[in-house]
Formats: structure tokens, sequence, C-alpha cells
């Protein structure tokens, strides 16, 4: 699905725009030739690179129009148009069997975040063995360094997802805590669910309850979070993380997709962390735990009522315990 939406948006990006010129597009037929075929694609797009490509397909010419796309992107690519670049980009793509680190390189490692973005697409729609190894040393390039800030791309989590790259795990994690994308916690379920709850309670550990009791959030990522608790509603919580009651202040969010997932998923964890998860809860602001009864007494469930249940002997707050004797069903 990755492979097909990153495709989609590169395809896009490249056959939807065109060059406003005075000149019209030439007529592309068997006889012109593969250098005036490559021009006429990246400077006209559109219809033009259709044509070209049907027309380098019908010729075969595969090779040839790789030749000039791998020699303009060696030598346009620091200062080109970036409408070109990105049409050069989707015929080499087209016309080689497999994506050349050599070339991929001059994207990643292109100062601009505009461009350095098109290698790890590139390596999204094309994933293979070699693009696998490609990205596992490019990352580590850059880790050695210490230049993993300029790395963390949602595109980059999606190549790393599509190719499999197990070993830079760890960059996907700062990538989630420092850029909060959802693209990072989906390679992190998709590559290592078990070691992902932890980092996806530290990220849930970011969100302050101030802004969690407003529509919309700025503290986190609502697509990232819905990400994380539904990994949590079929993995173990991470015991004794100090943010395992963030939950319950997710629970207790005005976002109703927030809201409505975190109180699955201690519907979920309740009967296996019973004790933890009441002494999470109690741990909490008085104004979280009342907000919490006050929704439980909505939707009373037999996990529900066992938890506050649990939660009224050992609350600190008076209030608390009023509450949950206020309602029958307890």
């Amino acid at each position: 699905m990755v492979k097909l939406l990153v495709g989609a948006i590169l395809f896009l990006a490249v056959s939807c725009v065109t060059v406003e010129e005075e000149n019209q597009p030439p007529e592309i037929t068997a006889e012109t030739s593969v250098a005036e075929m490559f021009q006429a694609a990246i400077d006209f797009g559109g219809s033009t690179l259709k044509d070209v490509k049907r027309v380098t397909s019908e010729t075969n010419r595969w090779p040839a129009m790789a030749k000039e796309a791998r020699l303009y992107l060696r030598s346009s690519l620091r200062q080109g148009d970036r409408g070109k670049i990105i049409r050069a980009a989707h015929i080499y793509q087209a016309s080689v069997p497999t994506l050349e680190p050599a070339i991929l390189k001059l994207f990643t490692r292109h100062p601009s975040p505009e461009i350095a973005v098109i290698g790890w697409q590139l390596a999204t729609v094309r994933p293979s063995p070699t693009v696998k190894s490609f990205v596992e040393d490019e990352v580590s390039y850059f880790v050695i360094r210490n230049w993993e800030q300029r790395i963390l791309y949602p595109e980059l989590a999606t190549a790393v997802r599509e190719n499999e790259v197990h070993s830079v795990f760890s960059v996907l994690q700062l990538g989630l805590l420092t850029k909060g994308n959802d693209e990072f916690a989906k390679a992190m379920v998709a590559l290592n669910p078990d070691d992902s709850s932890v980092p996806f309670m530290d990220y849930l550990g970011l969100a302050t309850i101030e802004d969690l009791r407003q529509i919309n959030q700025s503290t986190v990522d609502v697509y990232t979070c819905l990400v994380i608790l539904r990994h949590f509603m079929t993995n173990p919580l991470p015991l004794g993380h100090p943010n395992l009651g963030q939950l319950f202040s997710f629970a207790v969010s005005r976002n109703p997709a927030l809201s409505d997932m975190a109180r699955g998923v201690i519907e979920q964890q309740m009967p296996t962390f019973k004790e933890q998860m009441v002494y999470s809860l109690a741990a909490l602001p008085l104004e979280v735990q009342i907000a919490f009864v006050e929704g439980a007494r909505r939707n009373p469930s037999s996990n529900f009522r066992m938890l506050l249940g649990q939660l009224k002997l050992v609350t600190r707050y008076h209030q608390v315990v009023e509450e949950i004797e206020s309602i029958k069903t307890f």
C-alpha cells in the first residue's frame, strides 16, 4: 500500500507538472533521438512525458534513456530546476532494473531537503536487496557523523519500512520523538513491534493534560498517537513505565478519536494489568480522575466497573470516592 501511494505521489508530481513556454512541445516519434526525447520530457512533463515513455518502450531504448537520466542528474542536481529534477528522477527509476546507490546518494546527500527526500522516495518505490543495503549504509553514514537530524524525514521512515532495514530502528525512535510524524511509528511497528512499546509510551508522555483537553493537539501528532494506541490494543503495555497513566489522560481528551481509542486500550489491557493501571490512574491529578469517572458513568463496562471499584480504595481524593459512590452501577 505504501509503495503504491508513494509511487502515485511521485508519478503525479512528474506527470501533472507542465512547463509553460512560448514554444510548443515537440512531437515524439520513433525517429526522435533519445537525447531529444529526454530533454522534452523534463522540459514539458505532462503528456509529453507520457509520450516519451511510450515511444521509449516501443523502440526498446530504455538503457539509452537511463544513460541520459544519469548524465543529467550527475551534472544538474545541484543547480537544476526542481521540476526538471523530479521528472528526470521519474525517468531514471522507470528506465533501470535496479536503483543504483551512486545515483541515490546524489539525492540523499543534497543540502536541500526538497531534493533529498526524492532519494528516499525512490528507495520506497523501488525496494530491492541493493536498495536495502544502500539505506542501511546511508543511514550509518549520517549517524557516524552525528548528522541524524539531516535525514529524519517521513520519507526515510517509509524507505526503511519498505526495504525492511531492521538495523536502523534507533533512528526511527529518534525521528518519532523529535519529529513526531506517524510514518516513524508505522515503520517501528512493522520492523520491531516488541521494542516499540517503550518509545511509544515516551511519545505519549509528550502530551500535556491541557493540550489533550482541547479538540486539536499541538504537543503531539494525532495520527501518530492513533498508530501508537492501536499498537497497544494488541501488544503488552511497558510495565513500570512512568507515562502509563497517560492512557487515562488520552481517554478524557476532547478529541473523540483519541479518547475512544485510549478507552479501547484500557478496556483491552485492564484484565492483564489491573493493579498497574489502577495505581497509574490514582497518581493522576484530581481533574483527570474525575473526568475519567464521569466518562465511565456513560459507558459502564465490566472492566471499567472493576477499575473504578479498585480506584475508590486507593485514590487520595475524597471527591473521586464520592463521584464513584454516586454511580449506582458501582
